[in-house]
């Protein structure tokens, strides 16, 4: 979901333990007087005169001639060079071998400029409006390990390519080709700060052989107090786990908080096509050169084929009664349905979809994932053949909820398709009476099948439907070819027009249709094969 130009961050804060781990590999250092509440930015020499007080100053470098009894009582952390333990209740790195401070001061530099870098990086990501699932990739600059994002629910929406867990784990693999786990495995992991107890007792989850032994960490993203989404780090590298930890918080955390500052001015500073695509549902007139700028602000051409689809809560929010989505519905929406823009407009919640992006052409399954997620329902329209069809769209999509939530409580999906008869037949009869429309020879057939108990109406509708193709009528129908013949022979016997007239045809289909608007199926128009005798 892009995010709001006036959300604010600092730079990335490591804690102390951070810090040492990532010193012990060239040095003999200690940790003393480990605050895990207290995070560093930044590193500086000793001075006399240094005085610091809030819990995100510097971490101090104090070189071995200095006594401990010189050290101000509110630094925030210390790095102790020297032979001799510090005599100090702050929390310390001790160096327990003489080097030189200002190695130490360069080496420390260059460690916060790389994670501040780093963190800028994300920030600027966030604030040039682009999606979570653009923004993970970038944990590989401070990770070696594998990792993957999935949505709230466990829906693998960026993934690390790793060859090595390819080819040893399907758990790997079914995430990386079908973009899905097992919930009842994952959801054991949903909640960060239990990393011992999930390593411990599951860490065997990711291979198929019981001698793999793969931890991994995981942080769970919330916005507003809803579960948004999950990263999870697996930690094929496991000198790099203590590292993880603390960076998938801090980049969590980061997440998190412009996800939520988003919240605040969401439709209006972060997202500035959603006015100019509600304006192309309405009926206000339009400006070329408006078009031209938001099919450039969403990497669209106006030749492209569009899709629309409507969600609307089955039931509305418990809290206010509202049938407003929240951001991270829409982040959802856009996260699951590739090349889309989602934005609420007249109480529903509307999503464009570029059905010309490869990656767009499938979507029933997603919306219907969706709509079992957050429980709502749902309206796709047909395909639009430019950008100028949004407006005729976002009306078939709105009359084919209406129609669906009428005639079928129980789907989760409505499909323009499946209702363009029924929409048409029922604006025509607002005006007329059905029965003077109905074809004379379709009355013979009905009248005939009421006196016999026969099937002809339904035979001809097939008939029609298979384009007059008699081996297809009788697969359709699961009848012997005889049996087809025959009726159709009883067809002709019945009725005075001419089937090979297209005209005639068309007046017939349209009958046909209209008359099972208004009265329902034929008889044994639900069509199974026979069962099978003993």
């Amino acid at each position: 979901m892009p995010l709001c130009k006036n959300a604010q961050g600092g730079s990335m804060k490591l804690s102390l333990r951070f810090i040492a781990n990532k010193l012990a590999f060239s040095y003999n250092v200690e940790v003393l007087n480990e605050d895990p509440s207290v995070a560093y930015g930044t590193v500086r020499l000793f001075d006399s005169a240094l005085s610091t007080s809030t819990k995100y100053d510097p971490i101090v470098i104090v070189p071995e001639q200095f006594d401990s009894d010189a050290i101000a009582p509110d630094f925030a952390g210390i790095i102790w060079l020297g032979a001799n333990r510090p005599d100090t209740d702050q929390p310390t790195i001790w160096f327990k071998e003489s080097v030189s401070p200002f190695l130490i001061l360069d080496r420390m530099q260059n460690f916060f400029d790389m994670h501040n870098k780093w963190c800028d990086i994300v920030r600027e990501k966030l604030l040039d409006q682009v999606t979570f699932t653009d923004v993970v990739p970038l944990l590989s600059h401070v990770t070696i390990n594998p990792f993957y994002y999935a949505d709230a629910g466990f829906r693998t929406l960026a993934i690390k390519e790793d060859d090595t867990l390819y080819a040893s784990s399907s758990s790997w693999r079914m995430q990386t080709e079908i973009g899905r786990h097992p919930v009842e495995i994952l959801s054991k992991f949903i909640t960060s700060g239990e990393l011992d107890e999930v390593n411990e007792r599951h860490d065997a989850w990711l291979f198929d052989s019981s001698t793999f032994h793969t931890p991994f960490v995981s942080k769970t993203i919330f916005c507003q107090g809803d579960v948004f989404g999950h990263l999870f780090i697996v930690e094929t590298y496991p000198d790099q786990e203590i590292f993880d930890i603390e960076i998938l918080e801090q980049f969590g955390n980061l997440l998190e908080a412009y996800l939520n500052l988003s919240s605040l001015s969401y439709s209006s500073t972060g997202r500035p096509f959603e006015p100019l695509l509600v304006s192309q549902l309405t009926s206000a007139p339009r400006n070329a050169s408006e078009t031209d700028y938001l099919l450039k602000l969403l990497s669209w051409r106006k030749s492209d084929h569009y899709r629309i689809v409507l969600f609307q809560p089955i039931a509305p929010h418990q809290d206010n009664g509202s049938s407003s989505a929240s951001p991270a519905e829409i982040q959802a929406i856009e996260d699951n349905l590739s090349s889309s823009k989602a934005f609420m407009f007249d109480d529903r919640l509307v999503c464009v979809i570029n059905a010309n992006k490869p990656e767009a052409i499938s979507v029933e399954d997603t919306i219907v994932h969706l709509c079992e997620r957050f429980g709502w329902k749902s309206a796709l329209s047909d395909l639009g053949h430019s950008f100028d069809s949004l407006k005729s769209l976002y009306k078939r999509a709105s009359i084919t909820m209406q129609t669906g939530l009428d005639n079928d409580t129980v789907s989760l999906l409505y499909r323009f398709e499946d209702y363009r008869l029924d929409i048409l037949f029922s604006t025509l009869l607002k005006n007329t009476d059905a029965d003077f429309l109905i074809h004379d020879d379709l009355r013979a057939l009905l009248t005939h099948d009421a006196e016999n108990g026969s099937e002809l109406a339904m035979t001809l509708k097939v008939y029609l439907d298979c384009e007059r193709n008699n081996s297809r009528t009788a697969d359709t129908l699961f009848l012997h070819r005889n049996s087809v013949n025959y009726r159709l022979d009883k067809i002709r016997s019945l009725i005075t027009s001419d089937l090979d007239d297209p005209e005639n045809r068309l007046f017939l289909m349209l009958s046909i249709y209209l008359w099972q608007h208004s009265n329902g199926e034929f008889q044994s128009d639900s069509f199974a094969p026979p069962e099978q005798e003993p």
